[in-house]
């Protein structure tokens, strides 16, 4: 199981201090994530635990080098904020828009945990991170993310105060974009014994492995060369890789 912990303080929001994750297998990250405890529930300070054993004793993880056509490898990557950050804004000291998309997806998180905070309940366990801000492009126009949020617990708030905080973080697609220079492709994430026999799971859970092994395989795809060209039967092999940051 990765897993990472993490630490946010809301007054910088450019600090988003984490540990490397530990390592583990990749396909079992995000299907059963642990239980965590919140250590601190002032929305200023916000400490988010894991169990997660130490950098020390399970080794960093490091995100692979781009291939030569500016992509990550094939495959979903672990990886922790701090990393991305590096690899993916700090590397690109040329870039106009870089900083500024990374300063819009940590203020896209700090929503996340406001309305945790507000809701009194976590949702949200991790995130992918793909598209062009994980290629060497120089400017790309925004960050595609993919929070993986817990759909039960989600279900479990409707017509609760605070609900609406996290739908607005995961539907509207343009706001979100103009706010905080995220496009969120949410994954839904439902407990399941077994993935195996799909056919015998009750249609939240299918609905939700439907929708993950969709988005898993949309993020490894590649565009035909244009402007926003239409995916097409050539471009079904996955030629690219994407990040997942795993919260708790």
């Amino acid at each position: 199981m990765i897993l990472i912990a993490a630490r946010v303080t809301i007054e910088s929001l450019g600090r988003w201090d984490k540990h490397p994750p530990s390592g583990g297998p990749i396909g079992a990250s995000l299907v059963d994530p642990p239980d965590v405890r919140r250590m601190s529930a002032a929305p200023s300070e916000c400490v988010l635990e894991s169990t997660a054993a130490s950098q020390q004793s399970r080794g960093a993880v490091l995100i692979p080098a781009l291939t030569a056509s500016g992509h990550l490898p094939p495959g979903r990557h672990p990886a922790a904020l701090d990393d991305v950050r590096m690899k993916f804004v700090d590397a690109f000291p040329g870039s106009t828009t870089r900083s500024r998309i990374w300063n819009g997806f940590l203020r896209y998180l700090r929503a996340w945990d406001d309305a945790e905070h507000t809701a009194g309940v976590e949702v949200l366990h991790g995130v992918w991170i793909a598209g062009s801000f994980t290629t060497s492009i120089s400017d790309p126009s925004d960050i595609d993310v993919s929070p993986i949020y817990d759909k039960p617990a989600l279900l479990k708030l409707q017509g609760r105060p605070g609900s609406g905080k996290f739908r607005a973080l995961i539907e509207h697609r343009a706001r979100i974009v103009d706010e905080y220079m995220v496009e969120p492709f949410a994954v839904p994430w439902v407990p399941v014994e077994s993935t195996l026999l799909p056919d015998r799971l009750p249609p939240l859970a299918r609905d939700a492995l439907a929708t993950r092994g969709g988005l898993d395989s949309w993020w490894g795809r590649v565009r035909p060369p244009g402007a926003k060209t239409a995916p097409t039967l050539q471009t079904r092999i996955a030629d690219r890789g994407y990040l997942e940051v795993v919260l708790r």
